[in-house]
């Protein structure tokens, strides 16, 4: 029981913002070799650190669209607002992560959809909209 106590180790506290920066940065802010950064992330969110900085840019980007409805060729603004290095990585990930594509996700947010049953999950009323957009990331 004692040497299981002694094999655990303190789980990584990391703020947010400290998400976005380099890998070996973090591991040397930590003391720890980027290796064993690494697996420490993994045990301790369950999710490696690159997971965790795609779903942070597509929940970033979905925020964005949420906050203003994006008009015709501005997803490559919401894309670098995100952290995309562009707007084909956007819709990469957008496809990977939610089965949609930027365009169809501000379709389905805003009721201009065949796909009712989904998209409803996206849609939000005035109140409920306000709420979404100001909670922290």
């Amino acid at each position: 029981m004692q040497a299981e106590s002694q094999n655990r180790v303190a789980p990584l506290c990391l703020p947010v913002h400290a998400l976005n920066e380099p890998a070996e940065a973090l591991a040397e802010y930590a003391n720890l070799s980027l290796r064993q950064f690494e697996r420490r992330f993994l045990s301790s969110y369950g999710v490696p650190l690159r997971d965790t900085r795609r779903l942070m840019r597509h929940m970033l980007a979905m925020a964005t669209m949420l906050r203003s409805t994006p008009r015709r060729g501005q997803l490559t603004a919401v894309a670098h607002e995100a952290g995309y290095y562009d707007q084909a990585q956007m819709v990469r990930e957008f496809a990977e992560l939610s089965n949609m594509t930027p365009t169809a996700c501000v379709r389905a947010m805003y009721g201009d959809t065949e796909q009712e049953d989904e998209a409803r999950l996206l849609r939000y009323s005035g109140a409920d909209r306000q709420l979404v957009i100001t909670s922290p990331l």
